[in-house]
């Protein structure tokens, strides 16, 4: 007997509601770039702070949904932007 898949739609909704809550990560990732480069702050700085963006908010965008892609990039994305923040707090203008 031949059964057809058919989404769960409560899933669906998750998974749709999950990736929006990544996209808005991403987009406040982009915006703490910003303002790094706005106050000053190192280079590196803000390159560790947009990690994120450029790791997990696009493999969020190219993926299909039931991929870890965007996991295992955040993985390597979060250690990037603990050290854009540390970095930007204990930063001292002289």
């Amino acid at each position: 007997m031949l059964s057809a898949y058919e989404p769960v739609p409560e899933f669906v909704e998750r998974l749709r509601v999950g990736r929006l809550f990544m996209l808005a990560g991403s987009a406040a990732s982009i915006a703490a770039a910003v303002w790094s480069q706005i106050r000053q702050y190192p280079l590196w700085v803000t390159i560790c702070v947009a990690a994120p963006v450029a790791l997990v908010g696009l493999a969020t965008m190219v993926t299909t949904p039931p991929s870890l892609m965007p996991q295992v990039f955040g993985l390597f994305a979060l250690p990037a932007a603990l050290a854009g923040l540390i970095g930007g707090v204990t930063f001292n203008r002289r």
